[in-house]
């Protein structure tokens, strides 16, 4: 990860996000605050939205205490197939 302080030179922002395009930069400011900038893809778009969905989120979490496993039988009854 590269380190860009802008405080000894100024970029543009079009500068900036090239450099970001081929690394994740650090950008430290003159007030002494760092951010980091990084190219994302669609995926991690989507991981973001699914884990800002609270509803899903819930219901993962149920699933997720889930405990045992269920016969093609029990899976039948609870589907109220038989």
């Amino acid at each position: 990860m590269k380190v860009i302080d802008l405080k000894n030179k100024k970029r543009s922002l079009a500068e900036v996000l090239e450099l970001a395009s081929k690394e994740n930069l650090v950008l430290k400011t003159a007030a002494g605050k760092e951010f980091v900038l990084a190219e994302t893809d669609e995926f991690d778009r989507e991981i973001a939205l699914v884990r800002e969905n609270s509803a899903l989120m819930k219901l993962l979490e149920q699933r997720s205490k889930e405990k045992g496993k269920y016969s093609i039988r029990q899976v039948k009854q609870i589907l109220k197939l038989i």
